[in-house]
């Protein structure tokens, strides 16, 4: 219990430095001293700070799609996604943008994965395809709508998260018509 809340404590003041700076431009020293701890007691729960910025990711974003249920559909697990990054978007941009970047491109991966793979399961666009038809699928979408919300947070895309939900959404409609 006590351990879970000095990660959460280091989580909150590394989330605190990215509303500013990039991931490597953020110290160790910046995060503890933020916190009132020391660097031992961060690299007693951490190696790194990008072992962090996972362990942030994972425990906020991932813990939004648990507490929904497995079976959000296309728009609401779309709607979740672009919703935490708007909430975070400085944090977002700045992980994004930094050197230790596979971290938020990793949280992409899962996310969208977990959406799309249960929305291929569970409807009638994953109907009559094999297994491994759906891994590939699957892979496919995370890749493209992954590339196109980047883009989006980097301003190269100007629509409305809704916009680009529909828009992600027709792409997959169309092509199982």
């Amino acid at each position: 219990m006590k351990s879970e809340i000095t990660k959460d404590t280091l989580s909150a003041a590394l989330k605190k430095n990215l509303a500013h700076k990039t991931l490597d431009k953020i110290s160790i020293k910046e995060i503890t001293d933020d916190c009132g701890l020391n660097r031992q007691t961060f690299y007693y729960h951490f190696d790194d700070i990008y072992q962090l910025m996972d362990w942030l990711l994972k425990k906020e974003a991932v813990s939004i799609f648990l507490d929904q249920g497995a079976h959000l559909n296309w728009k609401e697990g779309l709607t979740l996604l672009f919703d935490y990054i708007s909430a975070n978007r400085e944090m977002c941009f700045n992980a994004l943008t930094s050197v230790g970047n596979q971290y938020i491109y990793r949280f992409f991966y899962d996310e969208l994965y977990a959406i799309i793979r249960n929305n291929l399961e569970n409807t009638e666009e994953g109907c009559g395809l094999d297994e491994k038809h759906k891994e590939q699928l699957a892979k496919y979408y995370v890749i493209s709508w992954g590339s196109y919300i980047v883009a989006w947070m980097m301003g190269i895309v100007e629509e409305t998260p809704e916009e680009i939900t529909d828009f992600l959404i027709s792409q997959i409609k169309t092509k199982f018509l």
